[in-house]
């Protein structure tokens, strides 16, 4: 905006008539083709707040704005004139939602309203709102989505994406405007925006950061110099990591029960050595890891010859769309899930391309208890390691992958109806639903006192201290304080009643018939098969019921899916012999259902497998 045309502005708030052109003209010794052509250039900014100056032929021109709007264009005026830059912010759109982008970044994920915001910049509600609905595409370019409810407005997404979205918007937006221009009010910026860049810029903080980059430099710990550039982004980096632990807290700081082996550079440490002081705490795995990210993105620490950003996008969807194929489960309707994962796998690979070790010790015991979900982690990351070019995941980050995504699932549980049969005192009531419920998350409880047919018919399963002949088959019999035993009395009943439920035989034969059609070589037969001499990779896998499960990747072959019988006719193995990693994901739904299934469907569809697959191909 010119000063010529921000005091054509103020005169004609002043204005509540119509004013001839040539008033004007006359006024700023211009042409009236001068003003009318102003007056197409300030129409659009008018639009921002509902305004617009109206001409009328032979009468003059007049601002026609309501009284809510002419406040916040007069205040909007002033600010621009008690401005000694030569520059004035927010006279372009593009300006305001550069600005604006960074105002909900810095806010994540808290609420914030549209009528701050309309305050907070001096343009109308409808103008705001506009804004902020043109900066979802830029948001949805780091994984991060705007939601809108009746209490607010808020950036959705993990830490790790609204992390990599302020590095990126405010590096750049630093770099155009300068960081002590901004700070010192030079650049006129919202005040929000400009309070936090001062916060996040603390001087304390900024000397250690140039100390360390400088040490590193003068003692010869790197090879090669960074660049101003690169010593920006670092340094920005660390800032930002600091900022939001000390706003919103560290990245899973309640899992302080995982050990961390860490061989890292002399670079790394003194940086972790610094943020340690700084936040008076130890960081956690995932903070180190993106820490780790930080230095590797510039090579001051060991990384993989990957792009860790692009690959872990591409690792996740690819995860996500195989999980839930195998599964059955629709995660991508899912999206706080998928959001989630997607922060957990990033930190996986980045902990898995520095060697970075942990260890929990409730993994192993999470390992026995979902065993079919831990396979079916380990199998999707073994190929999509193999796909991606990627090092092997460790079974620690598999089994810890797992046991986040058991967690995540639980509220997605099918709930089972279950009637307890308890002649008990009522003390012995809560300590044994409290026992159950540890185990057993997808259990809604009713407790009864005695058994009748309209309890056999109402729940999927009873469970009885009093046990009668005509109980129904879904009933087991169970003590007041639940031991081992019946635990897993209990758990073959749920696996009963789910896998009738869903059916697992059909969706046994449905698979071997789908791969099938998507021309997967499949065959059943008596004797143990040969395996290609040529194979590239190859994972064993020992399952349940005694069933091996081998993979084979062979570049020049076709793809099989070869089921080998023993003697008895059981199930001894299954290979996947393949020349395409997808068919590898989709085929691997035959173990899923094989290690949740019970053990008389596994008997039905090895009938089956004698029956209709071998006979095909004698």
């Amino acid at each position: 905006m010119k000063k010529r045309q921000r005091e054509l502005l103020i005169h004609m708030l002043d204005n509540s008539s119509f004013v001839p052109v040539k008033v004007y003209a006359d006024r700023f010794h211009i042409s009236e083709k001068s003003i009318r052509r102003d007056i197409e250039e300030l129409n659009e900014l008018l639009m921002d707040y509902q305004a617009e100056i109206v001409k009328k032929a032979g009468t003059g021109i007049i601002l026609d704005i309501d009284a809510e709007n002419r406040v916040k264009l007069g205040v909007f005026l002033d600010r621009l004139s008690n401005s000694d830059i030569g520059r004035e912010p927010f006279a372009k759109v593009v300006e305001r939602k550069q600005d604006l982008l960074l105002n909900v970044l810095l806010r994540a994920p808290e609420l914030f309203s549209i009528a701050s915001l309309s305050e907070e910049y001096f343009i109308s509600k409808s103008s705001i709102h506009t804004d902020v609905l043109s900066l979802e595409e830029d948001l949805r370019n780091y994984q991060l989505s705007m939601i809108k409810n009746s209490s607010g407005t808020f950036v959705q997404g993990n830490e790790i994406q609204i992390r990599r979205a302020l590095l990126n918007e405010l590096h750049a937006f630093i770099r155009h405007y300068g960081i002590d221009e901004i700070i010192n009010g030079d650049v006129i910026v919202s005040e929000f925006v400009q309070r936090e860049i001062e916060e996040l810029f603390k001087k304390k903080y900024l000397d250690v950061i140039n100390e360390i980059l400088k040490g590193i430099h003068n003692d010869g710990v790197i090879d090669q110099k960074l660049s101003l550039q690169e010593q920006q982004w670092l340094r920005l980096g660390i800032l930002i990591q600091l900022y939001r632990i000390e706003r919103f807290g560290m990245i899973n700081e309640s899992r302080n029960d995982r050990v961390a082996l860490f061989a890292e550079s002399e670079v790394f440490h003194k940086v972790l050595g610094f943020m340690k002081d700084t936040l008076d705490s130890a960081l956690t795995i995932e903070e180190m890891s993106f820490l780790n990210w930080l230095l590797s993105s510039v090579n001051l620490n060991a990384a993989s010859n990957v792009n860790l950003e692009e690959v872990s996008e591409k690792f996740t969807d690819d995860f996500i769309d195989a999980f839930s194929a195998i599964t059955g489960l629709s995660l991508r309707s899912k999206e706080a899930f998928c959001l989630s994962i997607r922060q957990h796998i990033f930190f996986m690979l980045s902990r898995v391309a520095s060697n970075q070790k942990f260890k929990n010790p409730i993994l192993d015991k999470m390992r026995t208890e979902y065993r079919a979900m831990e396979k079916v982690c380990r199998i999707i990351c073994w190929i999509l390691c193999q796909k991606h070019g990627l090092a092997l995941i460790n079974d620690d980050e598999i089994s810890y992958l797992m046991v986040y995504i058991q967690s995540e699932l639980i509220d997605y549980e099918s709930t089972i109806e279950t009637a307890v049969l308890f002649d008990e005192k009522n003390s012995l009531r809560n300590l044994f639903k409290v026992q159950l419920h540890k185990r057993f998350h997808n259990l809604h409880i009713t407790f009864m006192d005695h058994y009748s047919d309209d309890v056999k018919g109402r729940y999927d399963l009873i469970l009885s201290t009093i046990m009668t002949d005509d109980m129904a088959d879904t009933c087991v019999a169970i003590q007041p304080i639940l031991g081992e035993h019946e635990y897993d009395l209990i758990d073959a009943m749920i696996t009963k009643i789910i896998s009738d439920k869903k059916n697992y035989y059909l969706e046994l034969v449905r698979i071997l018939n789908d791969l099938h059609d998507i021309s997967v070589h499949v065959e059943a037969m008596d004797r143990r098969g040969s395996l290609s001499q040529t194979d590239d990779v190859m994972m064993e896998i020992e399952g349940g019921s005694n069933i091996r499960y081998e993979y084979v990747f062979q570049r020049e072959a076709g793809n099989s899916c070869l089921i080998l019988l023993d003697e008895k006719g059981a199930i001894a193995c299954i290979e996947f012999l393949m020349n395409n990693w997808d068919y590898m994901l989709f085929s691997s739904k035959l173990i899923y259902l094989l290690e949740n299934c019970p053990s008389n469907i596994i008997t039905k569809f090895e009938k089956h497998v004698a029956e209709e697959w071998k006979q095909r191909y004698e």
